[in-house]
C-alpha cells in the first residue's frame, strides 16, 4: 500500500493571518475586541459625559434642521470643540437597541481599539513588526490608555485621529518626492477628524509642513535650485486636495465653524492656549490651581501614570539613538517625525503654562507616540544583547510584568484609569497625593448597591417612592442608575434628602449628617460612598 495514501492526524495550527508577529498584533486586537463586548456594560458615566452627550444631540439638531436650530452654539462652552464623536454617537444612538451610554460606551471603546491599531501600524512602519507586537502590547497595559478606553468621548476618539495621522504622514514623508494621492487625501481626512475633535489637531499640519519642509531642503541641497524646484512642486501638489478635504471635514463636523469658518477657530485656538478653568487638585502631594501648574506637571504625571517598561524604554531612549546614529541606521522620516511629534506638545505645555487637569487627559494623544519610542528603543536594546540567556531573562521578566499587570486590570475593573505604577507607590501611594477617580468612574458600582442596600432595608416598593438623592459630585453620572422615581439633586444646591452620593474627591458638606452604606474602594482607597441622610 503506498504510504502517501495514508492519512496521519495533523495537530492544531493557527490561520496564517494569525503567526509571526503581525498575526499576534492582530490577536491582540481580536482579543481587546472580545473583552470589549463582554464588559462594555460595566464602565460609569463620567463626569463630562452627559453634556457632551447632549451636545451631540444638539448638533444633530441643528443638521435636521438644516441649520434652523442654533441651541448648539450656546450649550456652555462645547462650541469650541468639533461635534466628530458626538454627533456619530447621537446619530446610532437613533437606532441603537442599547441604552444611551452603553451605545457611547460601545462605540467609544470600538474607537479605542482603532487608536490601538494604528499604534500597532505606526510602529511597525517605524521599526518592524516585533516593535509593532511590542508597542501595541504596552498601548494595551497601560491604564492612562485602556482606563479611558470607553467613557473619554473627546481624548480618546482625537489621540486615535492623531495616532493614524501621524502613521499615514509617516508613510507620506517615506514616499517623497511622489506621495501617493490616496494616502495624502486619508492624511486630510484624518487631519480634518482630528481637528473636529479638538482644535489642536491641527498640529498633524504643522507637522506635516515640517517635514515637507525638511525634505525640501535636502533636496535643494543635494540638486541645487532648479532641479529641486520641480521636485518640490510635485511633492506638494497631493496635499493641496488633502488639505481642501481636512477644512471640508472640519466644516462637517463642527457647525460653529461653519458661522465663521476663519474667525472662530482661531477664536478656539486663542481660549484654548489660556483655557478659563481654574480649579484646585492633588498634585505630588500638594493641591495646585490648574492656572498656576508647575512647569514639572505634565513630565511628572508621565513618571507615575506610564508603564514601567515604557519607563525604561523612554530612559534608554537617547543610547539607543546614538548607536542607531553610530551605525547609520537612521531614517530620518520615522525617527524625526515621531521625535518632532512628541517634544513639539511637551514643550509648548511647558514654555506656555497651558491650564491642565486631570492627569494627563489631555495629553492622552501623545500617549500612543511615546510607547512606539519606548518600544522602538527596547527593542533595539534588547537585539544588541549578545548573550542569549540575557535575552531571554528579559524576555520573561516582560511576560511577568504583562501577567501582573492584567491582574492590576481585572481586580481593579472597570476603575482602570485610577491605575498608577510603582514610582507612585501604586494606588495606595497615590492616594492624598494625587488624583485617583477624578471622572466619577466609581459612581455606578456605588449607587447601583445604594439602591440594592434600600430594596433590601426597605422593600421593593421603594423603588416606586419619591425618595430623594442628594451627590457630591457629577450628579447626571448617578441618574442613569436610580429608579426614574427617584429624584437626584446636587448638594451645592439642595438643602435635604433621603440618600446620598459623593465621590471622594469632592469636598462634601453632607459628611457627618447620615449614615454610610457603601463604600467603593481600591487597595484602601475610598473612591466613593453612599448612604443615607439625616
Amino acid at each position: 500500500m503506498s504510504t502517501a495514501s495514508v492519512s496521519r492526524p495533523r495537530g492544531f495550527r493557527l490561520p496564517a493571518s494569525l503567526r509571526g508577529w503581525d498575526g499576534a498584533s492582530r490577536a491582540v486586537l481580536l482579543l481587546v475586541l472580545a473583552v470589549v463586548l463582554v464588559t462594555f456594560a460595566d464602565y460609569g458615566v463620567t463626569w463630562d459625559e452627559p453634556r457632551q452627550n447632549r451636545y451631540g444631540e444638539l448638533a444633530l439638531g441643528y443638521y435636521c434642521s438644516r441649520g434652523a436650530d442654533h441651541a448648539v452654539f450656546s450649550y456652555f462652552d462645547l462650541y469650541l470643540y468639533g461635534a466628530a464623536f458626538d454627533l456619530l454617537a447621537a446619530l446610532v444612538n437613533t437606532v441603537s437597541p442599547l441604552g444611551v451610554y452603553e451605545t457611547r460606551h460601545l462605540l467609544n471603546a470600538l474607537v479605542g481599539i482603532a487608536g490601538l491599531a494604528g499604534t500597532w501600524r505606526l510602529a511597525r512602519e517605524l521599526a518592524g513588526p516585533r516593535v509593532g507586537f511590542l508597542a501595541l502590547t504596552l498601548l494595551t497595559a497601560t491604564p492612562d490608555w485602556y482606563g479611558h478606553m470607553y467613557n473619554n468621548p473627546k481624548d480618546i476618539p482625537f489621540a486615535a485621529a492623531m495616532t493614524w495621522g501621524t502613521f499615514v504622514l509617516l508613510r507620506l514623508a517615506r514616499q517623497l518626492p511622489r506621495p501617493a494621492p490616496g494616502a495624502a487625501l486619508g492624511f486630510g481626512a484624518l487631519t480634518g477628524l482630528a481637528v473636529a475633535t479638538r482644535v489642536v489637531g491641527g498640529l498633524l499640519a504643522v507637522y506635516a509642513a515640517v517635514v515637507l519642509g525638511a525634505w525640501a531642503v535636502g533636496r535643494v541641497r543635494a540638486a541645487g535650485w532648479g532641479p529641486a524646484l520641480r521636485q518640490i512642486g510635485g511633492a506638494a501638489l497631493p496635499f493641496v486636495p488633502a488639505a481642501m478635504l481636512a477644512w471640508g471635514v472640519v466644516f462637517v463636523f463642527w457647525p460653529w465653524v461653519q458661522q465663521a469658518p476663519i474667525a472662530n477657530p482661531l477664536l478656539a485656538v486663542r481660549t484654548f492656549s489660556h483655557f478659563p478653568h481654574n480649579t484646585t487638585f492633588l498634585y505630588a502631594g500638594e493641591l495646585v490651581r490648574s492656572t498656576d501648574l508647575p512647569w514639572h506637571y505634565l513630565p511628572g504625571m508621565l513618571l507615575v501614570r506610564m508603564p514601567l517598561p515604557v519607563l525604561v524604554g523612554l530612559a534608554l531612549a537617547p543610547l539607543a539613538a546614538w548607536l542607531r546614529w553610530r551605525d547609520r541606521d537612521v531614517p530620518w522620516a520615522g525617527w524625526g517625525l515621531l521625535t518632532l511629534a512628541i517634544v513639539v506638545p511637551l514643550a509648548l505645555v511647558i514654555g506656555t503654562g497651558t491650564v491642565l487637569y486631570d492627569g494627563l487627559r489631555h495629553f492622552l494623544f501623545l500617549v500612543p507616540l511615546i510607547v512606539v519610542a519606548a518600544a522602538a528603543s527596547l527593542d533595539s536594546l534588547w537585539q544588541r544583547v549578545p548573550w542569549r540567556r540575557v535575552r531571554v531573562g528579559l524576555t520573561t521578566l516582560a511576560v511577568v510584568w504583562l501577567a501582573l499587570q492584567v491582574g492590576d486590570f481585572v481586580r481593579v475593573h472597570p476603575n482602570q484609569y485610577i491605575l498608577y505604577n510603582p514610582m507612585a507607590g501604586g494606588i495606595s501611594g497615590a492616594e492624598g497625593r494625587f488624583e485617583l477617580d477624578f471622572w466619577g468612574s466609581s459612581l455606578k458600582e456605588t449607587t447601583e448597591r445604594l439602591v440594592e442596600e434600600v430594596v433590601a432595608a426597605r422593600g421593593e416598593a421603594v423603588l416606586d417612592r419619591p425618595l430623594t438623592v442628594v451627590v457630591c459630585g457629577p450628579f447626571d453620572s448617578v441618574r442613569p442608575y436610580v429608579p426614574e422615581t427617584w429624584e437626584v439633586l446636587d448638594a451645592r444646591t439642595a438643602r435635604s434628602g433621603d440618600l446620598f452620593v459623593a465621590l471622594s474627591k469632592v469636598r462634601c458638606r453632607l459628611h457627618g449628617r447620615g449614615k454610610i452604606l457603601v463604600r467603593t474602594e481600591e487597595d484602601g482607597a475610598v473612591l466613593s460612598i453612599a448612604g443615607t441622610l439625616d
